[in-house]
């Protein structure tokens, strides 16, 4: 059901897109504006820090240089700020002129003379000021907060020149020019808790978000009171059977007289969809593991089906995000990390049976499960063709598995030719790798090489890229858990460890096996956490910074390239609490002051989310709010009434007194 007239639903679309693309270009800019910034800061430190023959009170005349570029980069970011905040207030009541200009247009046809488009025109000017006057929880306003990111700024520059020359370090040093990034580059990921390694950026950024979203929503509740056709504000379910107890009571309430769910533009609750994840949560989609912040919009997520388990690919209808200053629930255990909002819906387990549970509620139980894997049916196809080359799927799975784990394929500079080879020291592994692929090898293989010779087939991986490039191409992950068991087998072989374990089972005689796979590639990373998903495990994730360290091996020492990481494949199907014996996850309340996220999934609504690395079935927020309008043939015929009894629409008596003669 739609609960704004048909003839306006295509604007409000049209608006929110174009929304997203002012929110994407707003950050470029901000991004730009610290770069810029940083790229003159670190040619000024370095003249500070290893200039020879300066004394101290030359060096403090140039720090001070240095800071007073810092001020003049908080008026650059303020000027900025200024032009953003505008911009998206402006944008935000774009689809109400349209609304008002059909009004007006239709209203002028039987003789009423109401100027609605000026109603709005003083709307963004004022829904900024409001940003400026909001003042904190800690007493602050928007202009003390960009005092306060001013002063961060050139106490962490200053902070971080002394440090260096209290150290000595020579130019060729890569610390001081680290030490500046880390502060000024706009990457979320850079972002500390503590004052000394904060990124400033991520602050501006967040000072961006945080008062854009501020002075959008002023924009909208003055836009909705100068709009003589809303009739107020709709609280949707999302028609799903788990809506939280909090919603359902909101969809239902009539307290105002307007009909289930429909609040006074005024009166809405306040925080919509509370039920959020922190800023350090992941979550995985088509394109691999992402932080919300970094969604585009087209993704499709990873998410269960809560009726029977089933994983299954789901749209997003939208992401949901704001500046959340309060509690979170903290979830942790050596393999589970999760920090919510206390009336974030848990997907959980009590007394056998799944349930949606408030986190704040769910912690109120003697005894939970948070599940952590599922359910993949996949394909069994009989043949599989690459590159047409017909191959049987078990023989596809074990080529890539070998391949993406030790093999390369080069393009040979004396023929133009292909040349592709698995490259295996262990002997036994060896011999099972060349058993495995004989009809697909070249009679020249030996010494740990496995030389390939369908030239169809080393076109083939050739677009697989180098090691730290390499991906599962899309046609394994649609396979069946019993066909990607095959490829992670032999992935395992070429790049992984197996050891068997018996940790806590012993008395009982039960072993289980421990599986690590390694890569140095992000992307294939991320396809092995969603393989083992799909297998009916679950993944955890370390990874290892090795790029530019010095490592010494049995012919050397040598300077390592890539990154690593490290997917650890687990056995258990949920993470556990007990509290009589206090087992398994344990939880506290958290402080918290920054942004919470979320996203709408067009179906089930469990999706699939990340956490320094720990991997687990989540929630997400189901229920939205919905402006709700007339069209302009309804507002034209209730206002010819109006004009013959004023008492048959009070709501336009209203609007006309208390809001339009005063505007006027």
């Amino acid at each position: 059901m739609s609960y704004t007239a048909r003839e306006f639903e295509s604007y409000i679309k049209r608006n929110r897109k174009a929304f997203s693309a002012l929110t994407r270009r707003q950050e470029r800019e901000l991004g730009k504006l610290y770069i810029q910034f940083a790229e003159v800061a670190k040619a000024e430190a370095d003249k500070i820090v290893n200039k020879a023959g300066l004394d101290y009170a030359s060096k403090q005349k140039l720090i001070r240089g240095l800071l007073s570029r810092a001020a003049d980069l908080t008026d650059d970011f303020k000027g900025m700020l200024d032009k953003a905040l505008l911009e998206a207030a402006d944008l935000s009541i774009e689809a109400d002129r349209i609304i008002m200009q059909k009004y007006q247009m239709r209203l002028s046809g039987i003789g009423v003379d109401v100027d609605l488009i000026n109603l709005l025109q003083d709307i963004p000017d004022k829904a900024v000021r409001m940003a400026y006057k909001r003042i904190y929880e800690d007493g602050l306003k928007l202009s003390d907060r960009i005092w306060v990111l001013n002063r961060r700024t050139s106490r962490e520059l200053e902070r971080i020149i002394m440090e260096e020359l209290a150290a000595g370090r020579s130019a060729s040093s890569k610390v001081l020019e680290a030490r500046l990034n880390k502060l000024l580059s706009p990457d979320r990921r850079l972002v500390r808790t503590s004052l000394h390694g904060r990124n400033v950026s991520f602050d501006a950024a967040r000072l961006l978000r945080s008062e854009r979203a501020v002075a959008c929503r002023e924009a909208d509740r003055m836009s909705a009171m100068a709009n003589p056709g809303n009739k107020g504000i709709k609280w949707i379910l999302s028609g799903a059977e788990r809506s939280c107890e909090t919603c359902i009571g909101l969809a239902s309430d009539d307290s105002y007289g307007l009909g289930p769910g429909i609040f006074p533009v005024d009166e809405l609750p306040v925080s919509p969809h509370p039920q959020c994840y922190d800023d350090q949560t992941e979550v995985y989609t088509n394109e691999g593991w992402k932080f919300f912040k970094d969604l585009k919009g087209k993704e499709s997520i990873l998410s269960i089906n809560p009726g029977n388990n089933e994983i299954e690919w789901s749209k997003y209808k939208k992401l949901i995000w704001y500046s959340y200053v309060g509690q979170m629930v903290q979830f942790k255990s050596n393999n589970f990390d999760l920090s919510v909002t206390p009336d974030h819906r848990m997907y959980s387990k009590i007394n056998c049976k799944y349930v949606i549970k408030n986190a704040e509620d769910l912690i109120n139980y003697s005894k939970f499960s948070i599940p952590r894997t599922g359910k993949w049916i996949g394909e069994e196809p009989e043949f599989i063709n690459v590159n047409g080359c017909k191959m049987q799927p078990e023989l596809y799975c074990k080529l890539m598995g070998y391949y993406l784990s030790e093999g390369n394929t080069t393009i040979r500079k004396d023929k133009g030719s292909y040349q592709s080879v698995i490259t295996q020291k262990n002997k036994e592994n060896y011999n099972q790798i060349l058993s495995d692929l004989r009809t697909l090898t070249d009679s020249n293989s030996s010494s740990g090489n496995i030389y390939l010779k369908d030239k169809r087939l080393k076109k083939y991986l050739y677009k697989f890229g180098k090691s730290f490039e390499k991906y599962v191409p899309s046609n394994i992950k649609e396979l069946s858990p019993r066909l990607i068991r095959i490829f992670l087998d032999a992935y395992c072989l070429g790049d992984g460890s197996e050891r068997t374990i018996d940790k806590n089972n012993w008395k009982l005689g039960l072993i289980s096996k421990e599986r690590v796979y390694s890569t140095s590639s992000k992307k294939m990373a991320n396809n092995l956490g969603e393989l083992i998903l799909k297998v009916g495990k679950y993944p955890a994730y370390n990874f290892e910074a090795n790029k530019g360290k010095i490592k010494s091996f049995k012919n050397g020492d040598y300077v390592i390239k890539t990154d690593c990481w490290r997917i650890r494949e687990n056995n258990s199907k949920n993470a556990m609490f007990n509290r009589q014996h206090n087992h398994g996850v344990k939880f506290k309340k958290v402080d918290y002051d920054g942004f919470v996220y979320d996203v709408e999934l067009a179906k089930n609504h469990v999706l699939w989310v990340r956490r320094n690395g720990k991997t687990c079935w989540s929630g997400n927020c189901m229920c939205t709010t919905y402006q709700v309008t007339i069209s302009s043939k309804q507002l034209v015929n209730n206002w010819q009434e109006w004009m013959g009894n004023k008492a048959s629409h009070p709501e336009i008596s209203q609007w006309y007194n208390n809001y339009y003669r005063k505007a006027a």
